[in-house]
C-alpha cells in the first residue's frame, strides 16, 4: 500500500475501501481478502491532496482535490466494485479564488472535507475562503455560510456568521445540524437547519 496516501473513504453500502497516493496522482481499492490495494487508475494531476466522500447511497462519490481548489465526481461501478475513471465536476483547476457559479465556473480556495444531506447536496468546508459551499447534485455552487475573503468570528444567521479556516464539516440528520471544525477559531461550531 502506498507511502504516500492522504485521502480515503469506504462506500456506505458495500464497505468497499478507496485511497489515493498524492505523489503520483493514483487512485487504489483496498482488497480485504487479499490484504493489498489494487492499482485502478492515475488521474491528470500530481501531487494532488484530496478528500473523497461518497454520497449516502453509495453510487457516486466526490474527490475534493484541497491543493488544486476543484471537485471531481467519481461513479462507484457496481459491476466491478471499483470507481470509474473521475470527471471534473466543479471549481476551476489550480485558480484559487472565490465565486459562486456553476460547474467549472465556480471557484474555491483550498477546499476541504464535506458532507451529504438527505438529497445529495455537498457541504464543503472552502478553508481559505473561510465559508461553507453547498454544491447541488447538479452542479451549482453556492455560499451556504460565512462571510467569503472575510476571516473572523462571529455566530449569527447564515451569511452574517463568520469562520477562520474550517477545515471539516459533518452533518447530522436525525438533529438537522451541521458540526464545523473551524480550525483558525480553535472551536467546533453547529449550524442548526430547520
Amino acid at each position: 500500500f502506498s507511502r504516500t496516501t492522504n485521502g480515503g473513504d469506504a462506500n456506505p453500502i458495500t464497505g468497499d475501501f478507496f485511497f489515493n497516493s498524492y505523489a503520483k496522482g493514483e487512485m487504489f481499492k483496498w482488497d480485504r481478502a487479499n490484504q493489498s490495494s489494487r492499482f485502478m487508475y492515475r488521474v491528470d494531476d500530481v501531487d494532488w491532496e484530496f478528500n473523497i466522500q461518497f454520497a449516502p447511497g453509495g453510487d457516486f462519490a466526490y474527490i475534493v482535490v484541497i491543493n488544486r481548489s476543484y471537485v471531481l465526481r467519481t461513479k462507484y461501478n457496481k459491476e466491478t466494485g471499483t470507481l470509474d475513471a473521475p470527471v471534473h465536476f466543479a471549481g476551476g483547476r489550480g485558480q484559487d479564488a472565490y465565486r459562486d457559479g456553476v460547474g467549472a465556473d465556480a471557484r474555491f480556495d483550498h477546499p476541504q472535507q464535506g458532507t451529504f444531506d438527505k438529497n445529495n447536496n455537498f457541504y464543503l468546508a472552502d478553508s481559505k475562503n473561510h465559508c461553507i459551499r453547498k454544491i447541488t447534485p447538479e452542479g451549482v455552487v453556492s455560499t451556504f455560510a460565512g462571510r467569503p475573503r472575510e476571516a473572523g468570528y462571529a455566530d449569527g444567521p447564515l451569511r452574517r456568521a463568520q469562520f477562520n479556516t474550517p477545515r471539516g464539516i459533518v452533518y447530522d440528520e436525525a438533529t438537522a445540524t451541521f458540526y464545523v471544525a473551524d480550525q483558525g477559531n480553535r472551536r467546533i461550531r453547529t449550524i442548526s437547519v430547520e
